[in-house]
């Protein structure tokens, strides 16, 4: 903003407050927002145009507003520690669960509010080239731009129809709370070649009667999947083959051929999840699928895995296949997993030799009070009564729940993916 500029703003403000039978006093030797723009509790705060004429407990100009205040998308540098965030409202907040809990509009899957410097805007139906929020491009425009620092794409809450999937081969960060991706054939989104790639909030897949094979292919890469829904594939939901894969916070569901398929050597971490009616007659494994060995550094915890389904075979498992000895999955909630039909086999709920400390494998799901488990639309969120509650009793750094809740609520955490909130 020009000198000029700033100075008849200025004197429109003063206008206006005069205007209002205000009496500003001007003392000699005050320094316009030095106070911090608290100004005079009779007049109200006193306007700025610039960062530099703000301090103390207020460093930020709110410019259109023309007001001093904790922080702005430029200047955040108030907000640290437990309230990182700069809020709707100019101030400095926790973790961010939505888009709206965001001054920049952006909220990440770790609850940390998006620098607006790095991000693409992307929307449905629009032609926009530089991808900004006047300008919003399609998602292959923006794929192609994405670059530091402009790294994250964020993604209108609307429906897309993806005639051929996607593939990134570069590092990005894609942002879609409420967005849908949907593929009527082969693979919805595919992740190779060394790509490193966070996708928070998207729903990826296909839908009833419009079924890709995959949903999500990972391939010597790195997958981040946050708060996100991975659903409907004819065939896998996610197929990660030498993929360096963390699923925290997601639901896999409705996927023909199981839900995750693990292999490649690849390291994972799975947890607070839940993975729920995947499978069928000809998968062989119906919500986790480990192939070969468990790679070192990999982890499985917090999860519910429920009503998930394989084929017969003695090697087959509706709910989870790992056969490595050496591994634990503690705190899972493994339950109504069948295979063939039959819940009751000795191999419907896990198959292998992994172990599952502190964790539930069950045929029935009566006693774990689930919200809503037989009747559209499901729910696997636990209420009072629960089996699970207080039972995870196997140390674990996870203090969160798959809603964002801490753990524990009460005297210890509770199995699964949810903890109960009294």
């Amino acid at each position: 903003m020009s000198q000029r500029a700033a100075t008849s703003r200025k004197a429109a403000y003063d206008a206006r407050m005069l205007a209002r039978g205000l009496v500003v006093f001007v003392v000699v030797g005050l320094v316009a927002c030095g106070g911090g723009g608290t100004g005079d509790d009779d007049i109200g705060p006193t306007p700025c145009t610039s960062d530099a004429e703000c301090s103390g407990t207020t460093p930020a100009c709110d410019v259109p507003a023309m007001t001093c205040v904790q922080c702005t998308d430029t200047n955040a540098a108030a907000c640290t520690g437990a309230t990182a965030n700069c809020s709707a409202d100019h101030t400095c907040a926790g973790a961010c669960a939505a888009d709206a809990d965001c001054l920049s509009g952006v909220c990440l899957g770790d609850g940390v509010c998006a620098d607006p410097g790095r991000v693409l805007w992307v929307s449905r139906d629009v032609t926009g080239t530089t991808c900004t929020p006047d300008d919003k491009c399609t998602f292959a425009t923006a794929l192609g731009l994405a670059a530091a620092p402009r790294d994250i794409i964020h993604v209108d809450p609307l429906g897309y129809q993806l005639a051929a999937g996607i593939t990134i081969d570069k590092e990005v960060h894609v942002v879609g709370r409420g967005a849908t991706f949907v593929a009527a054939a082969g693979t919805a989104l595919r992740v190779i070649d060394g790509a490193d790639v966070t996708i928070d909030g998207l729903a990826i897949g296909g839908a009833p009667g419009m079924n890709p094979d995959t949903a999500v292919e990972c391939t010597n890469a790195k997958l981040r999947v946050r708060v996100a829904t991975v659903q409907h594939a004819a065939l896998v939901g996610i197929n990660a083959s030498g993929c360096t894969l963390a699923v925290q916070r997601s639901s896999v569901h409705d996927n023909g051929g199981g839900g995750l398929q693990l292999g490649g050597g690849g390291v994972f971490t799975l947890s607070n999840n839940f993975i729920f009616r995947n499978g069928s007659g000809g998968a062989t494994g119906g919500g986790i699928e480990v192939l070969g060995s468990v790679p070192d550094g990999s982890s499985l915890e917090f999860n519910t895995i429920v009503d998930n389904h394989a084929g017969p075979g003695g090697n087959n498992a509706g709910g989870v296949v790992c056969r490595t000895p050496t591994f634990a999955a503690p705190n899972n909630l493994i339950a109504r997993n069948d295979v063939n039909g039959n819940a009751g086999a000795a191999n419907a709920q896990t198959v292998g030799a992994c172990t599952y400390p502190t964790s539930i494998r069950q045929a029935a799901v009566t006693d774990l009070a689930f919200a809503s488990p037989d009747v559209a639309p499901f729910d696997y969120a636990i209420r009072a009564g629960s089996a699970a509650i207080d039972m995870a009793t196997t140390p674990s750094p996870i203090d969160i729940d798959h809603g964002g809740d801490a753990r524990p609520q009460g005297a210890a955490k509770d199995i699964g993916a949810d903890e109960l909130v009294p």
